[in-house]
């Protein structure tokens, strides 16, 4: 798999999914960051707030 960046609240009903996934790609060798919006839901980068601005600056760098 390529470069794998995953966002996730650590609220979310899929948290402990999503860190079985980002421990998976890991022990697979991929290139991969986690990044934990703290009391935050599922898909809060999408919607207006101080975390999501940090989320987007972070998929910007993922680009540069």
């Amino acid at each position: 798999m390529p470069r794998t960046l995953t966002f996730a609240g650590d609220n979310e009903i899929f948290y402990n999914d999503i860190l079985k996934y980002h421990e998976k790609l890991k022990e697979d060798g991929v290139d991969a960051r986690l990044i934990v919006g703290e009391g935050m839901f599922h898909i809060y980068p999408l919607f207006q707030s101080p975390e999501a601005w940090d989320a987007f600056k972070e998929l910007k760098k993922e680009f540069e």
